[in-house]
């Protein structure tokens, strides 16, 4: 981000901050105050990039507590198309504070895959603000992942500014011990046409706690507009939590939207079917909690990153500790595996 403001200042100073995310709270108005740096991805009109840009956040606390302050600008020009993946990892085990805000243009008939994977340490607290804004026929497919940190909180905003546009949003977070993950999307349907889907999953264990805040907005003049969404929850103890509110505001008759919740234990008649044909009873709970997921995960439209993840979503449905797998690029496994 230094280097795109001085490299290139009439694009910078035509999408920097234009989303307004400084408003949107607390953490994002000391972002814009204090950020100095971070990643700028631009996407020119007409470029279709076969192989995905994946930006590489890494922390290390070096024995002390640190705060890093984030600012990320992407921007998929007209009629272009590409896959992103920002992914955050640790180098130490100490306390680290990671305030994130993103700025994301799907410009006119754009295709933006936007990846997060957020697998910093146990000890790791993460506010993650992502703005996105979509022109006419554009289409921005998210998906993030969540496998630790204390405190997790995501803030999803997409508006539409333009007709038949298409948004879709889907997440998975496993908070465990005293963690707490938070998932905040708020979509805002501004022209006619556009369609919206999330799609959120939470397993939750210990005395953790998830959240899902699901907003959507159809405004009085975005006639012809389709909204769906669905949170599915899988509680693994007496004391998890989970606080799920999906909510619809529409302003006109011509469109169609749904919205829903559940929240419950794995099935029980399942799990004893399972055992009566001789699997055992960790390893019956771990297929069926990878299938509860894999309707997340098969989502994602990158497919080495789709194995990587998988992989560890097993290790960690076995009882293995996930947050340091790959934590130095010499360690990360992306190839399937299929053990």
């Amino acid at each position: 981000m230094a280097e795109a403001k001085e490299m290139f200042p009439q694009v910078f100073d035509k999408y920097f901050n234009r989303t307004g995310a400084h408003k949107i709270n607390l953490f994002s108005a000391l972002n814009t105050r204090y950020a100095s740096d971070g990643a700028f991805v631009w996407i020119k009109d007409n470029v279709k990039v076969e192989n995905p840009i994946h930006v590489y956040f890494f922390s290390d606390g070096q024995d002390q507590k640190i705060i890093s302050q984030t600012r990320n600008l992407v921007i998929a020009g007209s009629g272009s198309k590409a896959s992103v993946l920002f992914s955050y990892h640790p180098l130490s085990t100490d306390y680290m504070y990671n305030n994130t805000v993103s700025e994301i243009f799907v410009e006119h008939d754009a295709y933006l895959d936007f990846n997060i994977f957020q697998g910093e340490g146990y000890d790791s607290f993460h506010t993650n603000l992502i703005n996105a804004e979509i022109a006419q026929g554009g289409q921005f497919y998210s998906h993030t992942i969540t496998l630790c940190g204390e405190i997790m909180r995501n803030d999803l905003h997409v508006k539409f500014n333009g007709p038949n546009a298409y948004a879709e949003l889907n997440g998975l977070a496993m908070p465990d011990h005293d963690q707490h993950h938070d998932n905040t999307l708020f979509v805002h349907h501004k022209s006619g046409g556009s369609v919206s889907n999330q799609f959120y999953r939470n397993i939750i264990a210990d005395h953790a706690r998830a959240v899902f805040y699901g907003k959507i907005l159809i405004d009085k003049g975005a006639k012809n507009s389709e909204a769906y969404q669905l949170n599915n929850n899988i509680l693994l103890s007496q004391t998890a939590k989970v606080h799920s509110k999906p909510h619809l505001i529409i302003y006109n008759d011509d469109v169609a939207a749904s919205h829903g919740s559940t929240t419950g234990q794995l099935d029980q008649e399942a799990l004893f079917y399972m055992q009566s044909r001789g699997i055992s009873e960790k390893k019956a709970q771990t297929l069926l909690l990878q299938a509860f997921a894999n309707e997340v995960l098969n989502k994602i439209q990158i497919e080495v990153y789709k194995f990587y993840v998988k992989t560890l979503i097993r290790k960690r449905l076995q009882g293995e500790k996930v947050e340091m797998l790959c934590a130095k690029l010499g360690q990360c496994r992306l190839e399937p595996d299929f053990d």
